[in-house]
């Protein structure tokens, strides 16, 4: 399963962490481009899994959730992008 996906003009990118009781915590980034600036944010799906490959479906999944909900509402952070104008 690849760690990151194209979806609806955005890139989400699992990002998996292992914790120290043996699991998977869900953590990932999404990325929209706006031509000028670049909207990011990162975030943590609830609940873990027992292995990464879950790990990774379930970020996704929740990735795509945040997106068909409305990503332009979320408190994202702008960062500008030299050379784009």
């Amino acid at each position: 399963m690849p760690d990151r996906i194209e979806y609806r003009g955005c890139a989400i990118k699992a990002s998996p962490m292992f914790t120290a009781d043996g699991e998977w915590a869900h953590e990932g980034h999404i990325e929209r481009d706006l031509r000028r600036a670049v909207d990011d944010h990162r975030f943590c799906a609830p609940g873990k899994s027992a292995n990464r490959d879950e790990a990774v479906k379930a970020i996704l999944a929740y990735g795509k959730r945040i997106v068909d909900e409305g990503f332009s509402s979320l408190n994202a952070h702008k960062r500008d992008i030299p050379g784009r104008n």
